[in-house]
């Protein structure tokens, strides 16, 4: 094991991958000598035994807390990418990943027992997730105005204030609210209000207020959160009868908070739509989402810019993972209890939108960004992170995280009235309120276009 400072992987990340990550901070692993700069880069070599998530390679590093969440990343020099072979456990660095795996011909890895791994550790800073607040909050998003009244960008505050939602919901007439999935909260979600647009003009345009719903999504039960959306609308006079338009924008597993809300706690009475973004109808395999995690989190910070604010959500869900706080992961799995209940073909009587992602479309869709995508899926096939979502996860179409058959999944669909519509589109899970194809659908959807 050697410590340095200057290397190719140092060089190649201060140009690139880590300010992309936001918040993230490089780990100073040993201080240097006189005044040569802090060693950031570990190098090892020679390791002959097969690392795993049971069988770690353990690293202490003095300046890591314990409730610091850091990553491990491998710079392939070849393909110029980085990969995550590890992260920390209780301010312990993990490496989970053999990093000297090589590629051979027809994409055959091989394991050089000369080869050198330079990993460099990302200290990533907890600014929304430390429980600075209490969950669950509903709260209303507030955009700011150029003098000429135009929104004129993607900033906006949380206003939590009960009384000034009351009054804003007063001069409503139409109302959305985010609920947002397994994975983060509803700050990027809510940006896609500017940044979807028809004829120039942002969707926020299309409504007078913007409500939020933000909760603990790994220990909760997906019953229990959806009882507390229902409690929270209530506490700002969003009942049965209220007399307005209530659109709901959901993402992953928020689909199924609301469904929950919508179909067992008389939320229809309530909600006026549902849309839904690569929600997981029919389950998902959540045995596997680790594996789903760190998938996105070579995606983020390799420098995708649409994966870049997932960086640290991604990083402490895998942390709940390991420490086994599973109730929602557990409720996600085809075969919970939970599926049988929500999925026993009641209609509500709303319309409901599904926008399901299907990676095979990506090509057709983003014809810039495929060399890149492609690239990177390949180097995590052959690194063994990621065997191909298609071939040994899903084993059909899917947006990296979600079967598209499973969004499209909601049990009596075909008797409903109104009948659901449903679009599929080229996009992954985590960009649904960032890439073209997922804003423009949403737009269409929003606006009535016909699918």
């Amino acid at each position: 094991a050697t410590l340095s400072a200057d290397s190719p992987a140092q060089r190649e990340l201060s140009k690139r991958p880590a300010r992309s990550v936001i918040g993230a901070s490089k780990v100073a692993l040993a201080e240097g000598l006189a005044n040569t700069p802090p060693l950031e880069v570990l190098e090892l070599k020679g390791i002959t035994g097969k690392l795993s998530e049971a069988n770690p390679l353990k690293i202490n590093v003095k300046n890591v807390d314990k409730d610091d969440h850091v990553i491990a990343l491998q710079y392939d020099e070849k393909s110029g990418l980085y990969f995550p072979v590890g992260r920390s456990v209780d301010g312990v660095i993990h490496i989970t990943e053999t990093p000297q795996n090589e590629v051979g011909e027809a994409g055959v890895v091989t394991r050089s027992l000369l080869g050198t791994a330079k990993i460099l550790f990302q200290k990533l800073i907890l600014s929304k997730l430390t429980g600075e607040y209490e969950y669950p909050l509903l709260r209303m998003a507030a955009f700011p105005k150029n003098e000429a009244g135009q929104f004129v960008d993607e900033n906006f505050t949380y206003v939590n204030d009960t009384k000034a939602i009351e009054s804003a919901i007063e001069s409503a007439e139409n109302i959305v609210l985010f609920v947002h999935g397994l994975i983060g909260d509803t700050g990027e979600m809510t940006k896609s209000m500017i940044r979807a647009k028809k004829k120039e003009k942002p969707l926020i345009e299309n409504y007078q207020l913007v409500l939020t719903f933000d909760y603990e999504s790994v220990s909760t039960s997906i019953e229990q959160t959806a009882a507390d959306l229902k409690e929270k609308l209530e506490a700002i006079g969003l009942v049965a009868g209220h007399g307005r338009k209530l659109d709901i924008i959901c993402h992953s597993m928020g689909g199924l908070v609301s469904r929950h809300f919508i179909e067992k706690l008389e939320g229809n009475q309530v909600v006026t739509r549902l849309i839904q973004l690569g929600t997981p109808n029919m389950g998902s395999e959540a045995a596997q989402l680790v594996d789903v995690v760190k998938t996105y989190s070579m995606l983020a910070v390799n420098g995708l810019p649409a994966l870049a604010p997932w960086m640290t959500p991604l990083t402490v869900f895998a942390n709940y993972l390991v420490k086994n706080i599973q109730v929602t992961v557990n409720q996600l799995k085809p075969t919970s209890d939970f599926f049988k209940k929500l999925n026993d073909g009641s209609d509500p009587g709303i319309p409901y939108h599904i926008i399901a992602g299907n990676t095979k479309l990506i090509k057709k869709t983003y014809p810039k960004e495929t060399t890149f995508i492609q690239k990177v899926l390949s180097n995590l096939k052959a690194q063994g992170f990621y065997q191909g979502a298609d071939q040994w996860l899903f084993k059909t179409d899917n947006d990296l995280a979600v079967r598209t058959e499973s969004a499209k999944g909601i049990a009596g669909k075909e008797k409903r009235t109104p009948l659901i519509t449903e679009v599929e589109i080229g996009n992954d899970h985590l960009s649904f309120f960032y890439k073209p194809e997922g804003l423009k659908a949403l737009v269409d959807v929003i606006y009535g276009k016909k699918i």
